[in-house]
């Protein structure tokens, strides 16, 4: 049997098939970019027709439906399947052998490019239904979010600072975050509680106040 002459054309079916996704992935970024300039070009005559008939400014909300953020979206992805791709040919080639940096981008364009797919829900009444759902509460989640996060890492430098010689999981600002975010999801619970040493007392109910607060 002639192992490496098999597994050399396999590379060679392999090199070129990571071109074609190339090729595609660069006709697709051409297009979605020309898109979003015609976008935003019929918004500038739009704006412009606007302040002439109706002397007003066009609302930022009517603007942003001129806007398909899919196609930005799509745009990532795809460059990030294009630089994944040239990453694993020059590996292929034996030029480059770290493989973290090429899995990042592919692993990252593989999970962009099934979100994108969500858009195409979006032709079916149900699931449009939850689609513009989504849409509307996306901003005030966000907002949300942002607060939320605000207080996360409030608790996370607290902890970081104040437990963290008096138990593993708080002596670096990851392992706070990790553990912080094991006890929302309610994992971990009594192990976290029950591992803090009362080798100080007022420290001991600061973790307790600490945690039962967040």
């Amino acid at each position: 049997w002639n192992i490496s002459g098999t597994a050399q054309k396999n590379t060679h079916y392999l090199l070129i098939f990571d071109a074609f996704v190339i090729l595609v992935s660069l006709i697709s970024v051409v297009l979605c970019t020309r898109s979003i300039v015609l976008a935003v070009k019929l918004l500038q005559r739009f704006s412009r027709f606007f302040q002439v008939a109706y002397k007003r400014k066009v609302s930022e909300t009517d603007q942003r439906e001129f806007l398909n953020h899919w196609h930005i979206l799509v745009i990532i992805s795809d460059i990030m399947a294009i630089v994944g791709s040239i990453l694993k040919m020059e590996i292929q080639a034996k030029s480059l052998t770290s493989y973290d940096i090429c899995s990042i981008f592919l692993g990252t364009s593989t999970l962009l490019v099934w979100v994108g797919v969500i858009r195409y829900l979006g032709y079916f009444q149900k699931y449009n239904v939850l689609i513009l759902t989504m849409r509307a509460a996306f901003p005030k989640v966000l907002r949300f979010c942002c607060c939320a996060g605000m207080i996360y890492l409030g608790y996370t430098f607290c902890g970081w600072i104040v437990l963290g010689p008096y138990h593993e999981k708080f002596e670096g600002l990851s392992r706070v975050a990790e553990c912080l975010f094991s006890l929302v999801n309610g994992d971990d619970m009594f192990t976290t509680f029950s591992e803090f040493q009362e080798t100080s007392t007022l420290v001991w109910l600061f973790s307790r106040v600490y945690l039962y607060s967040f």
